[in-house]
């Protein structure tokens, strides 16, 4: 809580300063800030059977967030349960500015305010590719995104999810966007 993440601002190094690979649960990471880096927060438990259970991503402030896929997320999560994204600002983001993946579960992302991606991809995406556990019993609810190229998008694998009470605006392709691009199947 309470401190501030300055990067180098090159894609060069992959720059994560908050990063959690492991059976680690109920991680509390609020009033933070992190710019200038390839990610901010990347907590991905790796496999199927070591989960991450209950993280708590909170008031975090996110600015200038860089690179291309695999970098350039504010806030990933892979093989999460019950975590909330809550009331964080992203401003500069160049990909997602929150991304759920490979499994992610009964997680909840409220209350959060996207500004401006840089490279006009999605502002929240929900995703698991082939091969990957699904995304099940997550919630979208009660944010803001402004200035993105897709608002929500909710991709393969990713099963009962719940969007709702988001404000959409200025978004330059699609608002909500509900697909299966061929890796895997969605419902």
């Amino acid at each position: 809580s309470g401190l501030d993440f300055n990067g180098t601002g090159t894609t060069t190094v992959d720059e994560r300063p908050i990063f959690s690979d492991g059976l680690y649960h109920r991680g509390v990471i609020e009033n933070n800030i992190f710019r200038n880096a390839t990610r901010g927060i990347d907590v991905n438990a790796s496999t199927e059977v070591s989960r991450a259970i209950g993280w708590r991503i909170v008031n975090n402030t996110f600015r200038n967030i860089i690179g291309e896929s695999p970098r350039g997320y504010g806030v990933l999560l892979a093989f999460t349960d019950q975590s909330t994204v809550l009331g964080n600002t992203f401003t500069s983001i160049n990909r997602h500015a929150i991304y759920l993946s490979a499994g992610t579960r009964n997680s909840l992302v409220t209350g959060n305010t996207i500004d401006t991606l840089v490279n006009p991809s999605e502002a929240i995406l929900l995703s698991a590719v082939a091969g990957q556990s699904a995304n099940e019993d997550n919630i979208v609810s009660n944010n803001t995104i402004l200035n993105a190229g897709i608002g929500i998008q909710v991709n393969e694998l990713s099963h009962y999810t719940l969007v709702m009470g988001n404000k959409l605006k200025r978004i330059s392709d699609t608002p909500m966007f509900i697909s299966n691009d061929g890796g895997a199947s969605s419902a």
